[in-house]
């Protein structure tokens, strides 16, 4: 039994020096795993404690092909992720309220995402999308997805005042601007059709900016959000005197 456990042994400290050869420190050790129909497993949990962590493409031998929903939620130590290449989706708020969580890394294997995935990580200062990827990118420092069409978070720490959400952007996930404190004014097109819950909460001095009788109008009025129009006299005099400087 004692070399049994001996092998185990070297078979994990051999799993941990090579993830260590990635710049981090971390271990298959210690995650919740169930296995998927269409094959691979899905991480439904964790119960480790490193502040970084790589994620293995592999668990027991088995392809990790999914993060499920919340699998990570609510983790104060970690503060730096890489995710593994081979990963295909992760679920709605996959990393929610990791308050530590400034970095993390996703591979372009990635086609799937639920509701934002990364909702009240506060300190979230770098999404590294890798190359290639058909679903994800970056549109001036916020993460989209489904060809823009899909705008699923605007990290915490973006140093904006104002924020124009580009023309054909058709959803905003739940909570997408969660707590963006910097930001004073959204301006949201006519082509967003569906605002997810929450999308703007913790916001004391957000307008929003919505054509009339647009969706985004109905929503801010529905949800006691403070707004103005895009042809709003007003509106477009302050905007004009922000952008000279004045």
């Amino acid at each position: 039994m004692g070399r049994f456990r001996g092998r185990v042994g070297v078979r994990m400290l051999c799993l941990c020096a090579a993830l260590m050869l990635t710049g981090l420190a971390a271990c298959a050790e210690g995650f919740v795993i169930a296995p998927l129909p269409e094959g691979g497993v899905e991480i439904t949990g964790w119960s480790g404690d490193e502040s970084e962590l790589s994620v293995p493409p592999e668990i027991d031998g088995e392809r990790v092909a999914a993060i499920g929903a919340r699998a990570f939620a609510g983790r104060k130590e970690l503060e730096r992720v890489v995710l593994p290449e081979g990963l295909e989706r992760m679920g709605d708020g996959a990393f929610a309220d990791c308050p530590g969580l400034e970095e993390i890394s996703v591979p372009a294997s990635v086609t799937r995402v639920g509701e934002n995935p990364f909702a009240g990580c506060e300190s979230l200062k770098k999404l590294a999308l890798a190359d290639g990827g058909p679903y994800l990118e970056m549109i001036n420092g916020v993460l989209f997805g489904d060809g823009g069409r899909r705008l699923i978070c605007c990290p915490r720490t973006l140093p904006m005042e104002r924020y124009v959400v580009p023309e054909g952007t058709g959803r905003i996930d739940p909570r997408a601007f969660s707590d963006c404190n910097r930001l004073v004014r959204i301006i949201l097109p006519d082509s967003v059709t569906d605002i997810g819950a929450d999308a703007f909460e913790g916001h004391a001095n957000l307008t929003l900016i919505v054509g009339r009788g647009s969706f985004a109008e109905r929503y801010a009025r529905e949800n006691g959000l403070k707004y103005n129009y895009t042809d709003a006299a007003e509106w477009l005099a302050d905007d004009q005197s922000e952008e000279m400087g004045s």
